[in-house]
């Protein structure tokens, strides 16, 4: 098996099968400096909130729908940290209504930024 080959959407993979890591790891950290990691001390905490956000970092970077995005998340979920359960889409929806739209949108600026001066290097 070569270290990468080209998927369906001929975006290269790595060996370890995840074509986002980079990205990912990207939005975590960035998520993770700007969001605490639960909304409230009395929260499920299944989810952490940066977790969540690179949900829907993904879902802006594919152009995925919430419904699409457990599927997706699927391929993901280790880099994300998720242990077992995908988060349902309505835990995306009601996250991102909870939020700033300010705040997503600058943990969105700072890892488009970040992540693509990276690339072309």
């Amino acid at each position: 098996m070569k270290k990468s080959q080209q998927n369906q959407g001929g975006a290269m993979k790595s060996k370890s099968g995840c074509k986002y890591k980079g990205f990912i790891y990207m939005v975590l950290r960035i998520a993770s400096r700007v969001l605490p990691r639960y909304s409230s001390k009395y929260s499920k905490h299944t989810y952490t909130q940066p977790q969540l956000a690179t949900a829907l970092a993904l879902m802006k970077r594919d152009r995925k729908s919430y419904r699409d995005m457990p599927s997706a998340l699927n391929e993901v979920r280790n880099a994300i940290g998720l242990k077992e359960n995908m988060p349902h889409f309505t835990t995306l929806h009601k996250f991102l209504e909870r939020i700033s739209i300010d705040v997503l949108d600058t943990i969105l600026r700072k890892t488009y930024l970040l992540y693509y001066v990276q690339m072309k290097r």
